[in-house]
């Protein structure tokens, strides 16, 4: 099993101190980046980083970005963290009209709190069009991404589509 270490997972933490006038303020310090395991089949995370990160609460985080399998395709990644303990990452499940290599990339995630959020970015689908998705994680189950329609006359040869950016708010 390989391992890599993703110094965007390390996470703030906030605690609150007095300023010189005694009036509590709340001040914000890092966790140490934690060593977590790619998923089953995993070779090496992409181009070496992790986009997406988005913390709803202190302990409480969801990461995405993409890895590279043992077959040498990219697939997107996702993790969370959830009571300070970062669980097994998952391999995002592509749109059903994506490549047999799907060069799936996680570039925005947004967590209106935890356990509930969305994700948007980019795959290659059968015909080799780079299109867009957006996921959603519900009460803490990743779902499968499903493509981001264009407009039917946007989607020609040498277009592509990218989402990078996503905004949740809470329920």
């Amino acid at each position: 099993m390989r391992f890599v270490r993703f110094a965007l997972l390390a996470t703030l933490a906030t605690s609150m101190l007095a300023n010189s006038s005694g009036a509590a303020t709340t001040a914000l310090r890092w966790h140490p980046a934690k060593i977590v395991a790619l998923p089953s089949g995993g070779a090496a995370v992409a181009q070496g980083y992790l986009p997406a990160l988005s913390c709803p609460s202190t302990g409480y985080c969801s990461a995405g970005g993409a890895y590279t399998d043992a077959t040498n395709h990219t697939q997107g990644l996702l993790l969370d963290e959830f009571a300070g303990v970062w669980r097994a990452p998952i391999q995002l499940r592509p749109p059903s009209n994506a490549a047999a290599d799907p060069t799936a990339l996680v570039g925005a995630i947004s967590c209106s709190s935890s356990g509930n959020c969305a994700a948007v970015g980019t795959y290659n689908d059968a015909n080799s069009n780079v299109l867009s998705f957006v996921v959603s994680e519900v009460n803490g189950v990743w779902l499968s991404a499903r493509e981001v329609s264009l407009p039917t006359d946007a989607l020609i040869k040498g277009q592509n589509s990218s989402m990078h950016s996503v905004a949740c708010t809470s329920t």
